[in-house]
């Protein structure tokens, strides 16, 4: 997943519009609809990820950390029902704040 697309993810998870995400940074709209695509920047970051209740480090695309964590689970549970493990897996990483 790109950044443009951690973008449109938490957004949508978090039930914010592109107008309240502007609003609430102090940007144009039309900033926002171009992170979509390009990412949101460094500069923003940190107070969109506030906004979209998600880690700044995630939305950046910097998650190997926890990415590996949610990957730790999947190995632990090698050899039981694959449908079980997805689910669990997929769990691990929404708490830690990671898009499946």
């Amino acid at each position: 997943m790109d950044r443009g697309q951690r973008y449109v993810f938490a957004r949508k998870r978090a039930n914010v519009s592109n107008a309240e995400v502007a609003e609430a940074v102090g940007v144009s709209r039309q900033s926002t609809h171009k992170w979509e695509t390009a990412g949101v920047p460094v500069a923003s970051i940190q107070k969109v990820a506030k906004v979209l209740e998600c880690s700044a480090a995630w939305l950046s695309g910097d998650d190997s950390r926890t990415d590996d964590a949610a990957s730790a689970v999947e190995k632990a549970l090698a050899g039981h029902d694959s449908v079980r493990v997805a689910s669990i897996a997929n769990f691990t990483r929404m708490v830690l704040g990671v898009a499946p």
